[in-house]
């Protein structure tokens, strides 16, 4: 096989050495040749905006003539694979022993399902002109996007008034795509009124009413958009390699059965593209994964956990069903969300009592992992006695609401299969905190088959009550928040730790140490960093553990800039000594540890546009405890996504690598530890063509042989039309622009581009 380079070699074409020196206020020009990094805050169809240059000691000026790059789609540290059809991650891998003979896949190959998603598949584009209904005879309808791949079949469009039914049928013969595209021969017996440039959804759309989605805090109730209904396409898939790179797909043509349906608009739609297949007792294949429906909004498939057999290598599933829940004192009973959220509404009416376990997951559960662990007579596993699994969730589906007060969504249906909005709805207080992407940790017992044979039938799963995991030596975000409209009050203190006075300050610190749980108030909070607030622009608005929207500042995340008065910092922060709730963090996989002790975790860090990664952590105690190895892999080293001012523009997204999964293949009879993960990046992430990035790891290392950072991007390239100024004002508050031929392929604006002034 080709051979991975772990060597992190040094990208001198956008080295920020020798860039100019100058008075700061000054514009020099750039020396021809010389290479510059910027961020910017917008694009319009030809120019960047609220650009700055980063690290420079004054502003520059660009030429015309100029050359602009984003990140490559691969970067330098990392090897691309081949073969797979738009992988999101990694389902689960079968056992060599397990793999269907029919297939015909070499015995040392190493075999497994992946998740396939194409973002937005649904809707490849929207109504040229307007459209009025009913449409008696048959009618083309001019589009934006090309749907000759659906042929005839039932489309859906959408109008404000719309939205407690849900979008409205069209009925085509067939789609063209020559000489321009079209809808053709299209009847509908709905009344109704379509605007220009709404979306069209193709044949298989999910159609569910905007005031569905809105009781989770999904979706919108605006029709152009379909309610924003999630129209991503995910499937389960099946591929194998020889080589940890080339990858073979060997999907049957029907695809794989009994995981639900692409198209579904009931029952399973989305599976989560995480989870772990192990092998039963009775010789089955057991699938451990989440699920999404339509109604839930999102093919991130964070409806509940579920458990899966299959007797034939994994081509077809059975018996598909929950996991049954320990804690009962809330939720449903079942490793699901509850959309009641029964924990949160309690905890509002009753000021001073601790916020229940099943609140971290009641709006999201999803990407589980497990690990089986085993009774041994000498060297021989005797039986399956349990299995460790963790997995993420959230507080709400969305993370908690910008406003609170008279501006905040009430959430919650009024029971977990309804689609009708609950009584008693949860309402989001200004002291809530957010719970934003947590790991879970719970135990599963086996409930074996009946008869005289306890391995007769396949094992089904019960799960203990689930436990917040806890976390050290991980990255920390230590202050977040809104600065107040003067920009001179310092952020909130987390849990609420405010003194008396409400959103006016002044503010204290992390507490650390003891119990994961702070008390405000006199009501117990899980100790995260999260900030709570009064709701009024400018004052106190509630953010989520590490979450960078606009505004707040990140100390330790910004370089030279973000909030004045933390002073500048070049290292992001740590987390305080000792254990810390493990947030925010998702996307787990575990396994054992290579080194035969306790378990390793490989985890999504994802602060939200502010410090991307994949963390790397192992646990001595079945995954309660996590003690992080290493970061690894980070999108954007020592740079604020956020400017220095209340009203700065956000300069960067939050799409680096994520999902990783690891595999030992076995190549050449020479077993290769590898780490895939995907390039996030908007246009390049859930599109055919797309791949997975792979890793080469090295044992016994503390990096485990993975280069610290890892910018990943869309290759995008462009040349500046004119000359423009660029300044350089610390932490990215800019109103500098930038004129270019075309910004149409910088997707990962707000971003970074790179400046290259030609020679000569």
């Amino acid at each position: 096989m080709r051979r991975l380079s772990y060597v992190v070699a040094a990208t001198a074409a956008f080295a920020l050495s020798g860039l100019c020196d100058g008075v700061a206020g000054a514009s020099t020009p750039v020396p021809s040749g010389k290479s510059y990094v910027a961020y910017c805050a917008t694009a319009s169809a030809t120019a960047f905006h609220g650009c700055y240059l980063d690290g420079a000691s004054a502003p520059a000026t660009i030429p015309a003539g100029s050359t602009i790059t984003t990140d490559p789609v691969v970067p330098p540290t990392a090897t691309a694979t081949s073969g797979l059809t738009a992988p999101d991650g990694i389902l689960g891998v079968v056992p060599r022993w397990q793999v269907n003979p029919r297939l015909h896949i070499p015995w040392d190959a190493t075999t497994f399902l992946y998740i396939d998603k194409q973002v937005s598949h649904f809707i490849p584009g929207t109504l040229v002109g307007s459209l009025s209904l009913p449409l008696a005879t048959p009618t083309d309808i001019p589009v934006t996007g090309d749907y000759s791949s659906f042929g005839a079949g039932t489309y859906y469009v959408a109008s404000n008034t719309d939205a407690a039914s849900g979008p409205v049928a069209i009925i085509c013969t067939g789609a063209t795509n020559t000489p321009t595209d079209e809808l053709t021969g299209c009847t509908s017996t709905a009344t109704d009124s379509i605007a220009k440039g709404s979306d069209v959804g193709a044949p298989g759309s999910c159609i569910t009413p905007g005031t569905v989605l809105q009781t989770i805090g999904e979706g919108s109730l605006k029709g152009k958009t379909l309610f924003k209904n999630n129209e991503d396409y995910a499937a389960v898939r099946m591929a194998y390699t020889t080589n940890g790179i080339t990858f073979h797909d060997v999907t049957p043509a029907g695809g794989i059965q009994g995981l639900g349906s692409p198209t579904a608009q009931t029952g399973i739609r989305w599976v989560s593209p995480g989870g772990t297949v192990i092998q039963n007792p009775d010789g089955s294949l057991g699938l451990f994964f989440s699920e999404g429906q339509c109604s839930d909004g999102d093919s991130d498939a964070f409806g509940s956990v579920e458990y899966a057999t299959s007797t034939d290598g994994g081509l077809t599933w059975q018996h598909v069903q929950q996991i049954p829940d320990g804690d009962h004192a809330f939720g449903t009973g079942v490793l699901s969300t509850d959309y009641t959220y029964g924990a949160s509404t309690y905890q509002n009416e009753h000021p001073g009592t601790a916020l229940d376990v099943s609140a971290y997951y009641e709006g999201r559960v999803y990407s589980p992992s497990v690990v089986p662990h085993y009774s041994f007579r000498g060297w021989h596993r005797v039986r399956l006695t349990s299995l460790t699994m963790t997995f993420a969730g959230y507080r709400t589906s969305k993370p908690l609401p910008a406003t609170t007060g008279s501006g905040v969504l009430p959430l919650g249906r009024s029971c977990e299969t309804c689609t009708t909005p609950s009584a008693t709805p949860y309402i989001p207080q200004p002291t809530d905190p957010a719970l934003y992407r947590n790991i879970l940790t719970v135990r599963l017992t086996p409930k074996r088959g009946t008869g005289s044979n306890p391995y007769s039938n396949p094992t089904t799963y019960v799960a203990a009550t689930p436990v917040v995991a806890q976390v050290q030596h991980g990255p920390w975000t230590t202050a977040q928040g809104d600065p107040g409209a003067s920009g001179t009050t310092p952020p909130y203190g987390p849990n609420g730790d405010i003194a008396a006075g409400g959103g006016a300050g002044p503010y204290t610190t992390f507490t650390t140490g003891g119990s994961p749980t702070n008390i405000f108030g006199g009501t117990t909070y899980p100790n995260l960093s999260t900030y709570p607030g009064g709701g009024g622009s400018g004052t106190a608005i509630p953010y989520t553990t590490a979450y960078a929207g606009t505004p707040g500042p990140l100390a330790g995340y910004c370089g030279t800039g973000g909030y004045a008065s933390f002073g500048p910092s070049t290292v992001p922060s740590r987390e305080p000594a000792g254990f810390e709730p493990m947030s925010p963090y998702y996307f787990p996989h575990i396994e054992p540890n290579p080194d035969g002790h306790g378990l390793i975790g490989f985890f999504d860090y994802r602060p939200k546009d502010s410090d991307e990664a994949v963390v790397i952590a192992t646990s001595r105690d079945d995954g309660a405890h996590w003690t992080v190895k290493t970061e690894a892999l980070e999108l954007s080293q020592g740079h604020c996504p956020e400017g220095n001012s209340d009203v700065a523009q956000q300069t960067t997204t939050d799409d680096g690598e994520g999902h990783a999964f690891d595999l030992t293949v076995d190549v050449n009879g020479r077993p290769e530890w590898i780490l895939y993960t995907l390039n996030r990046s908007n246009g390049t992430l859930d599109t055919l063509g797309s791949e997975f990035l792979a890793h080469e790891l090295v044992p016994y290392s503390h990096t485990l042989g993975l280069p610290s950072s890892e910018p990943v991007g869309t290759g995008s390239t462009t040349t500046t039309t004119g000359t423009n100024t660029v300044t350089n004002v610390t932490g990215g508050v800019s109103t500098s622009n930038l004129t270019v031929a075309s910004t149409a392929p910088f997707l990962e604006i707000p971003g970074r581009i790179y400046i290259t002034v030609p020679s000569g």
